[in-house]
């Protein structure tokens, strides 16, 4: 009877080993790359850009510490990866395909798409209010359309 107490044991012990994830480790971050850099966003939108989309959007993520327990290293690993894909603060695009990431944001935010629901029930002190999405939405359009302006004057430059 001990034996089988003493196997069962060592058989919990080995699977919570297993499903223990490493510590992550977030890509570097070269400060010449980042949104800060190639837009010099207002300090208020940077604020709300770093608490509610930062630990997806960047490579500056917070790992919690469940994050390194399954099954839900998986599901947040592949959610910051798929973030990162798509909108990277850190990694950002100069001209009309960083205007087009900034509309996105703001459709996204608007809808309330963004953050995920899961996130936004994790962390209920991260979701943006109503006036944080009008703050980043404002800014967003401004920005788009001065790159468009930028773009537009480098092409009639150029014939």
């Amino acid at each position: 009877m001990r034996t089988h107490l003493s196997i069962s044991f060592l058989l919990v012990i080995g699977a919570l080993a297993l499903s223990i994830h490493p510590s992550r480790v977030n890509p570097p971050v070269e400060p010449a790359r980042t949104i800060q850099s190639a837009l010099d966003p207002p300090h208020e939108v940077m604020r709300i850009l770093d608490r509610s989309c930062a630990d997806c959007h960047s490579n500056r993520t917070v790992w919690p510490w469940y994050s390194r327990v399954q099954p839900m290293a998986s599901l947040i690993g592949r959610d910051v990866e798929q973030g990162r894909a798509a909108m990277n603060f850190s990694e950002w695009p100069a001209g009309a395909k960083g205007a087009g990431f900034l509309l996105a944001a703001c459709a996204a935010m608007d809808a309330g798409v963004m953050p995920k629901k899961p996130y936004r029930m994790m962390h209920p002190d991260k979701a943006p209010t109503r006036e944080d999405i009008r703050v980043v939405c404002s800014w967003s359009r401004e920005q788009a359309q001065r790159q468009m302006t930028l773009r537009r004057r480098a092409e009639g430059a150029g014939q």
